[in-house]
């Protein structure tokens, strides 16, 4: 687990606390330090995976999401039927990225938000059920698609004895306190042939290169962990999984430089496939025994 003293400090109006070690590898020294505004994000000298220190304080995590959260330019209202509709048809990508590792089946998404992707796995042929953190964010997806959402977080689910064979997480693992404890708790929710499918923000991509502090990734008022490809395999190998194949986000940094091009421009969309963007994804079967 990873160790927590609490620092009687404020960032942002966010009580926050100290992490004395890394969740990976327990080292507590780091070897390159990040400040972006009043936060600090440190990379550990040991694994390298990056970690925000001080961190929001665990008992207001809660409280960080809100319906603004959720909702596109903070307004606080739910999409509308035509947004949600173009939601769920750009989240059966994911749904085909994970249908070539486990085809159909029980399914559980840890943190749904509105619930597109459980409404995408479920035209797909799976039986989907979700647990959500924010009570509002629940009943949203409740009411909209009639999804079984739970409300709470990894600690505090119980599945009753019930298994899975997907475990879905986008853009949530880096949100957790201890990366390596929640993934292990979620092996122990799955069929020996289940599978995690995991989607987070890739530190180590073009674009976070490119824009530095400013890279929409980093977000330490809700990220506590920073993962790179190698960290993010690692820590999936300790919670015993068998990373599969990675995808990654084409990047739109790239993208964009290449847009000021005379000419090379005009084919930007055949050359930023060959730099990696904001997000990389990977499907994690259970690790035979």
């Amino acid at each position: 687990m990873a160790s927590v003293n609490t620092e009687p400090a404020m960032i942002d109006g966010v009580p926050v606390e100290a992490v004395a070690r890394c969740a990976l590898c327990g080292e507590s020294s780091a070897d390159q330090t990040l400040h972006i505004g009043g936060w600090r994000i440190e990379f550990c000298a040991g694994c390298g995976l990056g970690r925000t220190n001080p961190r929001a304080a665990e008992h207001k995590v809660a409280q960080l999401y809100d319906p603004k959260y959720f909702t596109a330019k903070d307004s606080g209202e739910p999409p509308s039927d035509y947004e949600a509709e173009r939601a769920i048809r750009h989240q059966a990508k994911r749904v085909r990225h994970l249908r070539k590792v486990v085809t159909s089946g029980r399914l559980l998404e840890i943190g749904p938000g509105f619930g597109f992707f459980c409404e995408a796995a479920k035209r797909g042929g799976f039986e989907v059920e979700a647990l959500e953190i924010s009570e509002w964010a629940a009943e949203q997806a409740r009411r909209r698609y009639g999804l079984t959402v739970h409300a709470g977080t990894v600690d505090d689910f119980d599945p009753r004895g019930k298994t899975y064979d997907v475990v879905a997480m986008f853009h949530v693992l880096e949100h957790v306190s201890d990366p390596l404890a929640c993934l292990k708790r979620i092996q122990s929710w799955l069929n020996p042939q289940g599978a995690a499918v995991i989607e987070v923000p890739n530190c180590a991509s073009d674009d976070a290169r490119g824009e530095g502090l400013n890279w929409r990734g980093w977000q330490p008022r809700y990220h506590f962990w920073h993962f790179k490809p190698e960290t993010l395999c690692e820590v999936l190998r300790r919670a015993g999984f068998e990373p599969g194949e990675m995808r990654f986000a084409r990047s739109e940094y790239v993208r964009h430089q290449l847009k000021k091009i005379p000419v090379v421009g005009l084919f930007r969309s055949c050359v930023d496939c060959f730099y990696r963007g904001d997000w990389m994804r990977v499907v994690a079967p259970v690790a035979k025994e």
